[in-house]
């Protein structure tokens, strides 16, 4: 599959709600997106397909020499292309340019394909934060890179 990785464009923040809504019990809504987006700290990235249309997105905050990846998330139709790989090292680079030495997130307990992109990234778990996510209620793994 053909896909491309660039900064969000701001008209494409609905796409990304939908999309966030399809993947995500617990899904962000579309004014936490644009809030998110509009601060000087976030750094968007979107995968697109062959016409244009946003496939995938990566959530960046980054704050000196931290930075969190807030979210990933890939359209099920279009999984095992390697996509949230790309788009997670596309944040990761955006984060080095910004002066981040350390990048941290969180992944569901259940959610074993992602922990294990996660630590082929080079991510290692550094702790559990108890009941984190609803809807299913479930444990947060902490992970770090660097």
């Amino acid at each position: 599959m053909e896909y491309r990785i660039e900064l969000l464009p701001r008209e494409e923040l609905t796409a990304v709600s939908r999309l966030e809504s399809e993947i995500f019990t617990d899904a962000w809504s579309y004014d936490a997106l644009l809030s998110s987006y509009d601060n000087p700290c976030s750094v968007f990235f979107r995968a697109s397909d062959i016409d244009n249309n946003t496939v995938g997105y990566v959530v960046l905050y980054c704050m000196y020499e931290e930075a969190e990846i807030l979210n990933v998330a890939v359209s099920p139709a279009v999984r095992r292309f390697g996509i949230a790989t790309a788009l997670i090292r596309a944040a990761i680079a955006a984060g080095e340019k910004l002066g981040a030495k350390a990048f941290f997130l969180e992944v569901r307990e259940s959610n074993l394909p992602a922990k294990s992109l996660y630590e082929k990234l080079g991510f290692v778990p550094i702790g559990i934060r108890k009941r984190y996510y609803s809807n299913p209620v479930e444990n947060a793994i902490e992970m770090r890179r660097g």
